[in-house]
């Protein structure tokens, strides 16, 4: 469309001071300049209408990814934190620990607030956890506990993570 255009432009240009020598009378030489534009200007239209959108760009497809979903996310988180990266440890505990939160409040037919209140109340949650590991993911302070820099060595932690799942499976 915009080669149609330019074309369409660059023609008047040549055309338009032709049409003023060649037409001598004042008159005449107007409405041969009103043809001469609708003219232009219709077959920069009839260019435009006809066009395919997007036939003369050349630019290859971007290879479309499909959306990973949260498992996806997860595994590979947990698979940068068994290269020893303390971020990614820190992540897939956070991850894991939402995931739990969820599966929590899913089986127990309770909201968020319950679940906040819960956490702060150890004993209560002692009672409706009942297992220390799992308590733990759902108590500690992730982040400062990261920050000190004691990340565990990638086989500690992928057998760490691969426990608290089971547990989180058996859980109910």
């Amino acid at each position: 469309m915009l080669i149609a255009i330019a074309i369409g432009l660059s023609l008047l240009v040549v055309i338009l001071p032709s049409v003023d020598t060649i037409v001598a009378d004042p008159d005449a030489r107007w409405a041969v300049l009103i043809l001469v534009v609708v003219a232009v200007g219709f077959v920069v239209l009839r260019q435009a209408a006809v066009a395919e959108p997007g036939k003369g760009m050349r630019y290859p497809p971007r290879p479309r990814e499909r959306s990973r979903g949260r498992l996806e996310r997860l595994s590979e988180t947990i698979g940068d934190g068994g290269k020893k990266s303390r971020y990614s440890q820190m992540l897939a505990v956070i991850e894991l620990r939402n995931t739990f939160r969820e599966r929590v409040m899913a089986l127990r037919g309770c909201s968020r607030g319950w679940l906040n209140d819960l956490v702060e109340d150890g004993g209560a949650l002692h009672r409706v956890i009942d297992n220390r590991d799992l308590e733990d993911l759902l108590t500690r302070d992730i982040r400062r506990a990261y920050d000190i820099g004691n990340g565990m060595e990638g086989d500690e932690f992928m057998d760490y993570m691969g426990g608290l799942v089971v547990m989180m499976e058996e859980w109910k």
